[in-house]
């Protein structure tokens, strides 16, 4: 089992199990806790996903540092790796990895004496080479059900293998050593992950490379005896030394696909395994395979199953960044739609009440999609509204935000974000866009125009980047429209709706805000005819009424709670 061993002065520390996920941190509800200053309560965690444990920082004050390098995201640990938690060293050891050096795979030599397609492992047991009585057939049979049975009785890989390895030993008195490889995904390469000895005491084993290949490329079992007692490999002192006589190899299959091999070594000279043990060794590797078939299933369910709570979660924590409902000024209509394409979404909008009768009104588009966009996002949006506390100015609140984030950012985040102040008595609108999308105004006249503002940054490009400014005014009747590349970049057979097509459907009926809305995404369905949206979808539009006290617009589909 991993373990993580914690330094405390000169003591050789103290040991946590590592059985489930665990967090370490000064907190009293942490599952590893360290009494230190420099500890945060919630400093960081340790966690295991498909059998592989990581380590992740949790926003310490101090850092958590791996073999001595300051983590920057999560990271895996391997056997004997030393972590650091704000200055208290600790030491993370993991039996199966310490395996690594005890098989080696090597040219080694090794006649092979026998061999058997592993699905040919049922009939060897109904008619073994050797003859025997009923008994003691019916007792072969009963072994692989028992073996089947232990494998089956567990969920978690190690522990299976191991058993594995026991009851095998209890099935093959032959055996003195033997050990459990399984590969790294598909194609990739052998790793020990459980070992055993009949005196208990650690050992090292050189495994022939070509029997390995020969056993999980053509999926069949191998019986062989090792290169002592041929003359042309007298020099194999590793061999020697060992004193390995026979040797017999399967593969762990489960509907064709093999996930490892289990060994078995001999060192008697006068019990060296035979085509009916390899028969029984390969009955037992099926039951064997078709258990991890079924782990891995069960991990991938569950991992499956967190993933769509912590989505779900995401989901919910994200809508609490954006508008519950419209503003409601008097003189003034708003609405909005926003749709996420997955779970999560990179795009946003925003209104944000400014001093006197203004309002700030943002819509943006982080770059990618899914969480890493969701987070951008969150982040976005708070500095956004903290920068507009105290400023009315759009193109000084946006080189605020750019200049605060940037730093934060990696390579290749971005967001484009556009951001208009409405004077919500005089009709006077300042905008500054960060790269977005024009904003389109319907006139009174029916004509609908872009407002260029004119071409600054994105979010996140360059820290000390300028923003410029654009100012426009609405009429009584006149409705300026934001939207997301969602909606003119929606697609059908390599056919996008357009800005023309958007343009056209505005102009098309009522300058009302919400006509305004709804009518744009009947256009969109329409034009995708049920083709699945490929990208987030926000639209907002907003403008002063013929009515001197209207009824402020509701949007027309608010963001999901």
């Amino acid at each position: 089992m991993p373990e993580l061993t914690v330094r405390t002065g000169t003591s050789a520390g103290i040991q946590f199990p590592l059985e489930q996920d665990v967090e370490v941190g000064r907190g009293a509800a942490t599952g590893v806790s360290v009494s230190d200053a420099g500890v945060s309560r919630r400093h960081a965690k340790l966690y295991r996903r498909s059998g592989v444990w990581y380590v992740q920082d949790l926003g310490s004050q101090n850092g958590t540092a791996l073999n001595g390098r300051r983590l920057e995201r999560e990271s895996r640990l391997k056997d004997g790796d030393t972590l650091s938690f704000g200055g208290v060293l600790c030491a993370f050891s993991d039996e199966r990895d310490s395996l690594s050096g005890s098989v080696i795979l090597s040219n080694v030599g090794h006649a092979v004496v026998g061999a058997r397609d592993a699905k040919a492992a049922l009939s060897g047991l109904l008619m073994p080479e050797k003859k025997e009585s009923v008994a003691d057939r019916a007792l072969r049979f009963q072994l692989v059900y028992d073996v089947g049975a232990a494998v089956s009785a567990t969920l978690d890989e190690d522990e299976m293998l191991n058993l594995v390895l026991a009851k095998v030993f209890d099935v093959f008195p032959k055996a003195d050593r033997g050990f459990v490889m399984l590969l790294d995904g598909p194609g990739g390469e052998l790793k020990p992950r459980a070992m055993k000895t009949r005196s208990g005491a650690p050992a090292s084993i050189t495994m022939s490379h070509t029997i390995a290949e020969d056993v999980v490329k053509n999926r069949r079992g191998v019986l062989s005896v090792d290169a002592m007692t041929d003359d042309r490999f007298q020099q194999g002192l590793s061999v020697q030394m060992l004193g390995i006589r026979s040797v017999v190899c399967v593969p762990l299959l489960a509907r064709d696909e093999v996930f490892g091999l289990l060994t078995l070594y001999s060192q008697n000279l006068d019990s060296r395994f035979e085509a009916d043990d390899m028969s029984l060794l390969l009955a037992i590797g099926a039951q064997v395979g078709l258990a991890l078939a079924n782990v891995r299933l069960h991990q991938k369910i569950v991992e499956q199953e967190l993933l769509r709570h912590d989505l779900a979660l995401a989901r919910r924590v994200q809508a609490g960044f954006l508008p519950r409902s419209a503003p409601e000024i008097a003189g003034w209509a708003f609405a909005a739609h926003y749709a996420p394409a997955l779970d999560v979404s990179g795009d946003f909008y925003s209104f944000i009440p400014l001093e006197g009768r203004r309002m700030a009104v943002a819509i943006g588009d982080v770059s990618g999609k899914g969480v890493s966009a969701a987070l951008l996002m969150a982040r976005l949006t708070s500095e956004l509204r903290a920068q507009a506390l105290s400023r009315t100015d759009p193109a000084e609140i946006l080189a605020r935000v750019n200049a605060a984030l940037t730093p934060e950012l990696d390579d290749g985040m971005f967001a484009t974000l556009a951001l208009l102040v409405l004077d919500t008595e005089t009709g006077r609108v300042d905008l500054a866009s960060a790269g977005h999308l024009p904003p389109l105004v319907r006139r009174i006249d029916g004509t609908v125009e872009p407002i260029p503002a004119p071409p600054n940054l994105p979010i996140g490009i360059q820290e000390d980047a300028e923003f410029q400014g654009e100012t426009f005014s609405l009429r009584n009747g006149e409705t300026v429209v934001l939207f997301t590349d969602g909606i003119s970049e929606a697609e059908r057979n390599g056919v996008l709706f357009g800005e023309p097509r958007l343009i056209e459907t505005i102009a098309a009926g009522s300058a009302a805000p919400g006509g305004v809305v709804s009518r744009v995404l009947k256009a969109v369905e329409d034009f995708l005819q049920g083709t699945p949206l490929g990208d987030d979808v926000t639209l907002v539009a907003m403008g002063p009424t013929l009515s001197p006290a209207p009824q402020a617009a509701r949007t027309a589909r608010m963001a999901p709670v």
